[in-house]
């Protein structure tokens, strides 16, 4: 889907991948109530971008992927993350997504459907 979005907006279009150390997270579907994943920090023998984050005192921070920081110049290459929905990999992040939102403790949204 983001090759379509990114061939009909491109520059106009901003992708955010959504990162984690630690919780859990739901995706709404057909069952209720809606299943939930556990975030299983640490699944590397490297460090994890959501360790490093971590490390570094974050409960929240948003990552500028297409213009880093001159000291975040590694954030253009390849290294090891696992943005929800994704198994840990290491990838050239930046080719997948504009931006990282990263949340050191995510926890699935509680809330009822409505009667």
């Amino acid at each position: 889907m983001g090759d379509g979005v990114w061939e009909e907006l491109g520059e106009e279009s901003y992708s955010i991948g959504l990162v984690s150390h630690t919780g859990a997270y739901c995706r709404d579907t057909s069952e209720y109530p809606w299943p939930a994943w556990t975030i299983v920090p640490d699944q590397h023998p490297l460090p994890e971008f959501e360790e490093l984050a971590a490390a570094a005192g974050f409960e929240f921070a948003f990552i500028d992927l297409r213009a880093p920081a001159k000291e975040g110049f590694w954030l253009g290459g390849s290294f090891l993350a696992r943005p929800i929905g994704h198994a840990v990999d290491r990838s050239v992040w930046s080719q997948n997504f504009d931006a990282l939102f990263f949340i050191r403790n995510q926890e699935p949204r509680k809330h009822t459907l409505p009667r």
